[in-house]
C-alpha cells in the first residue's frame, strides 16, 4: 500500500513538474488506507446535530454516523452529511481548476468559498466534476463544503440504486476528491480504438482551441520507449473532437492471458511549444460478438467465465484500496477465472487499471436494480461512466442496468462515447442476439444446448448463498455449456459475501439475513471449498481425473486456453508416501518427480498426455500432476490414489497373553480383548462403549443403515480364545448383515452388507459420538473442505488435519468447516477429550460424515442449500447428499445433484477400528 501512496505523491510531482501537464491534488486521502480529516456533521441517526470529524473518503455509517440500510429495506434513513475542508490553491493564474469526486452517495451539492461549484450531483458510482476556475483564490486558502444527501431527490436515482437494490445502501463521499489543474487550452478526455490490426484512432476532445495549434501522438511501451513514429492532426477549434489516425505492424496484442499494454503520449502545441501533454494507457484488442456464434477476442472465440463482484469491504464498505483491488484480481486468477461482471455499478477507476493490467475481462454495468434511471439523468450517468473507462481495453461490454432495470432510451448512448462501439447488454434478458438469463436450471441448459441459436452467457448462475451453488453442481452445468457452439460463458453470483461490520451492534458481521452471504469468499476474501471447485472446473488447462488402470500414467488432456497453446505451459508430477494414522505428520513425502514427454495442442484442442513415470510408480502412494500457465502460475494440481485403502498398514496392537473373555450383564454382551472392554446392546445390536482402563470412549449407537427404517431381527455371537465374531441382522424398509470380529493382537474388524432399493439422500451406516468431546479430526482422503455430491472437484487428495469448529458458512468464516461429508476417505482419527481413535475403511469411495452442520440463523425455509443428514453424527457411507441454490433445488441441477438411487444389490464394506 505504501508503494501505491508513493506513485499517487510521485504522480503529483511528476505532472506537476511539467508546466504543460495536468496537475493533480488530493484535498481528501487515496483509499481507505489513506484518509484526509474533513469537518463534518450528521443531520440524522448516530453522532447526529454537531459538527466533528470524519475520514474522507469513507461511507459514513462505518465511521460511526447515521443509519444502516439494505436496498430494499421499508424503513430507510434519509440523513445528509455536511463537509468543510480548507484547502490551498497555488500558483495557477491563468489555468483551469476543476474540482474531481470519483464518488459520492448520492445528491451531491458543491460550495466553494460560499458558491455553488454547479448543479447537483445525482448518481452514487460515477465520477463527476465542476470548473471552479472563477469560485478559488489563488495564493490563498479556500473553503469547500459539500452537502451529500443519503437519498435522492430524484425518485428514479432512489429506485434504480437504493429503495429497491439488493446490496448495501451507504451515504458519504466514499472515492477520492482532487483538484485537476490544467492550462487553459487542455485534453479533455481521449477515447481509443486500438485494433488487434494494428490500426490505431485516437479521439482528442480539447478545451478553448484557438487554431494554430497541433495535436500530436506517440505510441510508446509502458517504460517510454517510442514505437512508431509521431503521428498529429491540425487543431480545428469548431470540431467536437480530433481524430488520429495511425497503424501498426503487429502489435503485442491486449487479452486476459496476455495483457499487454501501451501508452500513448498526446500533446496540444503551438509556435510557442507545448501547451498541454497527457499519457493515456490503452491495449490493441479487438472485440466482436458475431451472432448465432460467439465472441471473439482478436479473432479468437473466446468463452467468459467469471462472478459477480461488489465493491466492498467489511469496515469500510464501498471504500477500497489499491491493495484489495489487486488482491481481487489475484483471486480471480486464482480461480481461473478471465472475466468479471461489475454489479451492480461502475468500480473504483483502479480496479479496473488493475484488470488492465493482470488480464481480466470486464462487464461494466450502469446501476438500474430492477428499476431504471429516468432517461434525463441517465444520459448524464452513461456519459459519465463511458468517458471514464472507454480507455480499460479490459472493458468488453457495456451493462445497461440489471433484471429489468434497462431505461431503453439509453442504449444508444454508449456508443456515443465509445469509437470500439462495444456492445450493450441486458443482463437476465436475451438483448442484441446474447441470451444473459439468470439462473438456469439444468433443462433451461439442455434446451439451450439443443434448440438454441443465441450466444448464451447467464450473467447470473449458480447462486451461492451459503455453501449452496458456485462450484456445486458447475461441473454438470459447464459440461453441458462447453458442448454449445455460442458460448459465451457465465458468471457466477457472486464473488463473496457482503457482511458489513456494523459499528452500531459491537462491531459484529451483518449480512442482512440470508440476503448478502452470497459468496465464493468470505468478506475479507475467506475462500470456501467452491472456490477449488471452480478452480478446477474452469482450469484451461482441463483434466477429468478417471480412475487407475492399465493406462495409468497417461492422461486426457484439453487446451481450453484461446491464445495459449500447451507447450507455454509447463507439468509437474510427482509421486508421493502418504503418512499413516499414527505418523505426527500430514505432509507426503515425494519418491519421484518429473515432466511429461512434450505435448503440442492448440487452443481448444484434445490430446494425451504421457507422464513418462518411472516402472515403480506403483510402489507409491498417490499420484499429484500439477499445470503451470504461460506466467508460471499454478492452474491446479490434480491428484490420484495409487494404493487401495485395505492395503494400508494398521498400526500395530499389543497382543495381550490372556484369551479375550466374553461376560454378559443383563441386555450388555461384553467383549474383553487386548485390555479393551467393548459393550454392545443385544436389543438393538449396536454398540454402546469402549473402556480402555480408566477411560470411556463414548462411541455408541451403531451401526445404524443410514436414513432407512430396520429393526433387530437376530443377534448372535461365537467364538473361542483369541478370535470371537458377533453377528446381527436387520430387516424392515432394507437388510443389514453386521459382523465385528475380535482377535487378539489385531483392529476390531466391522464387516457389514445391506441391501435397500428406491432413492436415497444417502447411503450407509453411522455411530453417535458426543459433540461436545470431538477436538479434531485426521484423515486420508480429499481435503481439507467437505463435500456434496454435486461439488466433488477441487479438493486434493493427502493427509489433513482440522480441529473442531462450528463454521457455518456465510455466517462465520473458519475455514475449512469441521463438519460435514468428506470425501474418498481411507482412515481417518477422531480426536477427542477421551482417547483418540482410528477407523480404516476398504472402499476408496467411502465418505466420511463428521457431524451435522449447524442450521443457518437465516435459513430459506425451502432447505435449497440444507442437504439432509443422517440422524447418526459420525458415518461411513456410500452416497452423499447433494446440494442447490437459492433459487433452486438440488433435482433440477443435474444429473450430479439426484437423490441416490440404490437398486437392491448388495453392498459390502469393512471398517478397522483402533482404540
Amino acid at each position: 500500500m505504501k508503494k501505491f501512496f508513493g506513485a499517487c505523491l510521485g504522480l503529483m510531482i511528476s505532472l506537476s513538474s511539467f508546466a504543460q501537464s495536468t496537475i493533480i491534488k488530493y484535498l481528501s486521502g487515496v483509499d481507505k488506507d489513506h484518509t484526509v480529516q474533513w469537518d463534518f456533521f450528521c443531520t440524522d441517526g448516530r453522532l447526529s446535530g454537531k459538527w466533528t470529524k470524519i475520514a474522507v473518503p469513507s461511507n459514513w455509517e462505518l465511521q460511526g454516523f447515521g443509519g444502516y440500510n439494505y436496498g430494499g429495506d421499508k424503513n430507510k434513513f434519509h440523513e445528509s452529511g455536511q463537509y468543510k475542508h480548507q484547502f490551498t490553491v497555488g500558483q495557477w493564474t491563468g489555468k483551469r481548476v476543476f474540482i474531481v469526486f470519483e464518488g459520492a452517495m448520492t445528491d451531491t451539492k458543491v460550495m466553494i468559498n460560499g458558491k455553488q461549484a454547479g448543479p447537483v450531483h445525482q448518481g452514487s458510482f460515477y465520477r463527476f466534476k465542476y470548473d471552479i476556475t472563477d469560485l478559488v483564490k489563488f495564493n490563498a486558502d479556500n473553503l469547500l463544503e459539500v452537502t451529500v444527501d443519503k437519498m435522492s431527490a430524484n425518485a428514479s436515482v432512489n429506485d434504480a440504486e437504493r429503495n429497491r437494490s439488493d446490496f448495501w445502501v451507504f451515504g458519504g463521499i466514499f472515492r477520492p476528491v482532487y483538484l485537476e489543474v490544467v492550462p487553459a487550452t487542455f485534453i479533455a478526455h481521449t477515447a481509443v480504438n486500438a485494433k488487434a490490426d494494428g490500426s490505431f484512432q485516437l479521439d482528442v476532445y480539447a478545451q478553448n482551441l484557438h487554431g494554430d495549434e497541433t495535436v500530436t501522438a506517440q505510441v510508446q511501451t509502458l517504460n517510454g520507449q517510442n514505437v512508431g513514429a509521431t503521428f498529429s492532426v491540425p487543431a480545428d477549434a469548431a470540431a467536437d473532437h480530433l481524430e488520429l489516425k495511425h497503424s501498426f505492424d503487429k502489435p503485442a496484442l491486449w487479452s486476459s492471458e496476455f495483457p499487454n499494454l501501451y501508452q500513448v503520449v498526446v500533446t496540444i502545441s503551438n509556435k510557442q511549444g507545448a501547451v498541454h501533454t497527457i499519457r493515456q494507457k490503452f491495449g490493441f484488442r479487438t472485440i466482436e460478438v458475431r451472432p448465432q456464434d460467439g465472441i471473439y477476442v482478436n479473432g479468437a472465440k473466446t468463452v467468459l467465465k467469471g462472478t459477480c463482484r461488489h465493491s466492498f469491504w467489511p469496515e469500510t464498505g464501498r471504500t477500497l484500496s489499491h491493495k484489495i483491488q489487486v488482491m481481487d484480481v489475484k483471486l480471480m486468477k486464482e480461480m481461473n477465472n478471465n472475466a468479471v461482471r461489475m454489479s451492480h455499478y461502475p468500480p473504483d477507476a483502479d480496479f479496473l487499471d488493475v484488470c488492465d493490467s493482470l488480464g481480466i475481462y470486464v462487464l461494466d454495468e450502469l446501476t438500474g436494480w430492477q428499476a431504471k434511471y429516468d432517461t434525463l439523468v441517465g444520459h448524464k450517468l452513461v456519459k459519465e461512466m463511458v468517458l471514464r473507462d472507454v480507455n480499460h481495453p479490459s472493458v468488453l461490454f457495456w451493462d445497461n442496468g440489471n433484471e429489468g432495470g434497462f431505461n431503453f432510451q439509453l442504449d444508444n448512448d454508449y456508443g456515443l462515447y465509445d469509437p470500439q462501439k462495444r456492445v450493450v447488454l441486458h443482463p437476465w434478458s436475451n438483448f442484441d442476439n446474447v441470451d444473459a438469463h439468470h439462473y438456469p436450471d439444468y433443462n433451461y441448459i439442455m434446451k439451450t444446448v439443443t434448440t438454441g441459436k443465441d450466444i448464451f452467457m447467464p450473467t447470473e448462475f449458480m447462486h451461492g448463498l451459503y455453501d449452496g451453488g458456485a462450484g456445486a453442481a458447475l461441473e454438470d452445468f459447464w459440461d453441458q455449456m462447453m458442448t454449445y457452439p455460442h458460448l459465451g460463458g457465465g458468471f457466477i453470483w457472486a464473488f463473496l459475501d457482503e457482511s458489513v461490520i456494523r459499528t452500531d451492534k459491537n462491531n459484529t458481521y451483518d449480512g442482512t439475513g440470508n440476503r448478502a452471504p452470497d459468496g465464493i469468499l468470505g468478506p475479507h476474501r475467506e475462500k470456501e471449498a467452491s472456490f477449488y471447485s471452480i478452480k478446477e472446473i474452469w482450469s484451461p488447462v482441463y483434466i477429468k481425473p478417471k480412475p487407475i488402470d492399465n493406462t495409468f500414467g497417461k492422461i486426457e488432456v484439453e487446451n481450453r486456453y484461446a491464445f495459449t497453446k500447451l507447450s507455454q505451459c509447463k507439468f509437474k508430477w510427482q509421486l508421493v508416501k502418504l503418512p499413516l494414522p499414527q505418523s505426527k505428520s500430514t505432509q507426503a513425502i515425494t519418491t519421484a518427480t518429473g515432466a511429461p514427454l512434450p505435448l503440442e495442442l492448440a487452443p481448444g484442442e484434445k490430446g494425451t498426455l504421457d507422464l513418462h513415470l518411472p516402472a515403480s510408480w506403483a510402489k507409491s502412494d498417490a499420484l499429484y500432476l500439477t499445470a503451470y500457465g504461460p506466467h508460471g502460475e499454478e492452474l491446479f494440481t490434480w491428484s490420484w490414489t495409487i494404493k487401495s485403502p485395505a492395503s494400508i498398514v494398521k498400526a500395530p496392537v499389543i497382543a495381550s497373553k490372556n484369551n479375550i473373555i466374553k461376560t454378559e450383564d443383563g441386555n450388555d454382551l461384553i467383549i474383553n480383548v487386548d485390555g479393551k472392554k467393548y459393550y454392545f446392546d443385544k436389543t438393538t445390536g449396536y454398540i454402546e462403549k469402549v473402556v480402555k482402563g480408566k477411560i470411556t470412549i463414548s462411541l455408541s449407537g451403531g451401526p445404524v443403515l443410514a436414513g432407512v427404517n430396520t429393526t433387530l431381527k437376530r443377534f448372535t455371537y461365537a467364538g473361542i480364545q483369541k478370535k470371537w465374531a458377533i453377528m446381527a441382522d436387520y430387516e424392515g424398509d432394507a437388510t443389514m448383515h453386521v459382523k465385528w470380529t475380535f482377535e487378539t493382537g489385531k483392529p476390531v474388524k466391522l464387516e457389514y452388507t445391506y441391501t435397500q432399493t428406491g432413492d436415497a439422500d444417502f447411503m450407509g451406516i453411522t455411530f453417535n459420538y458426543p459433540e461436545e468431546k470431538v477436538t479434531g479430526m485426521k484423515w486420508l482422503g480429499r481435503g481439507p473442505y467437505r463435500v456434496w455430491k454435486n461439488r466433488i472437484p477441487g479438493q486434493q487428495f493427502g493427509v489433513w488435519h482440522k480441529d473442531y469448529n462450528n463454521t457455518i458458512t456465510g455466517e462465520n468464516w473458519g475455514y475449512p468447516e469441521f463438519k460435514g461429508y468428506h470425501g474418498e476417505v481411507n482412515w481417518a482419527v477422531i480426536e477427542n477429550k477421551e482417547a483418540p481413535f482410528t477407523v480404516y475403511t476398504n472402499n476408496k469411495n467411502m465418505f466420511l460424515q463428521m457431524y451435522r452442520p449447524a442450521r443457518e440463523q437465516d435459513a430459506l425455509s425451502n432447505n435449497n442449500v440444507e442437504p439432509p443428514f443422517p440422524d447418526g453424527n459420525i458415518g461411513f457411507l456410500d452416497a452423499v447428499s447433494p446440494i442447490g441454490t437459492k433459487f433452486q433445488a438440488a433435482k433440477s441441477l443435474g444429473p450430479q445433484s439426484q437423490k441416490n438411487h440404490a437398486t437392491g444389490q448388495p453392498i459390502s464394506n469393512t471398517l478397522w477400528f483402533e482404540f
